[in-house]
């Protein structure tokens, strides 16, 4: 096996998510929420010697709802779950830059492309 240091990481996520605050004497960021949720990440993988290289793609769409309020002004706290769409893969190529290798996978062997979505997140407030 080589060491972590023989091979070149590179990575990327863009996120988008959208917030409804449905009950009226909420302001943002205080209170309920529900809306979309949107990820992708990805993830190359390569020998810094050239070679064969990976590239990992993580695509999740969700359907959020949570609850956020802020404390002493400046500090935000969030639980927020969910249910949504998962597909991960990885795409494998040789040092020609040709494709010899596309699988999926997921931990849940049954419901693969099923996403759950539990997180809690801490945010400054500006």
């Amino acid at each position: 096996r080589s060491p972590l240091s023989a091979y070149n990481i590179y990575g990327a996520r863009i996120l988008a998510g959208y917030r409804c605050y449905p009950i009226k004497k909420q302001t943002a960021p205080n209170g309920l929420f529900f809306g979309p949720y949107f990820s992708y990440n990805y993830l190359k993988i390569s020998e810094k010697k050239g070679g064969d290289y990976a590239g990992i793609h993580y695509l999740n769409a969700s359907l959020t709802a949570g609850y956020q309020f802020v404390i002493r002004k400046h500090v935000s706290m969030e639980l927020m779950t969910g249910l949504g769409y998962k597909k991960n893969f990885v795409v494998e190529y040789d040092s020609r830059n040709k494709q010899y290798s596309q699988r999926d996978y997921s931990l849940v062997k049954y419901l693969p492309n099923v996403k759950l979505l539990l997180q809690f997140n801490i945010g400054y407030v500006f």
